[in-house]
């Protein structure tokens, strides 16, 4: 009988599925996209476009649960093509902001 492997989850927090319209800049480029899935150290994106890998982003999610648009700047960490013109990226935020993080999750 073969062994199966079993992937093990090293996130030191929990991921949670919420899509949010949001904005992502970098260089000279602005992007609308929407949020896949919120951590309180990262965010997975689904945008019309790869990101580079390493890029420096900021984003600009917009929520009617935090009654604001809350800012955050990071980098890419990874990208994946799902369908011609869809791409799903992890951005690792810079200075998590735990508090407007669970007002987005409401």
């Amino acid at each position: 009988m073969k062994e199966e492997k079993v992937k093990e989850d090293r996130r030191l927090f929990h991921r949670i599925r919420k899509e949010l319209p949001l904005k992502v800049k970098f260089l000279d480029y602005l992007i609308e996209g929407k949020s896949y899935d919120l951590s309180a150290k990262g965010i997975g994106v689904i945008l019309d476009r790869p990101l580079p890998y390493k890029e420096r982003v900021e984003l600009s999610i917009l929520s009617s649960e935090a009654r604001k648009k809350i800012d955050l700047e990071g980098r890419v960490v990874w990208y994946k093509e799902l369908d011609r013109d869809c791409w799903r990226i992890g951005i690792e935020v810079d200075n998590p902001q735990f508090l407007l993080f669970s007002k987005l999750l409401g």
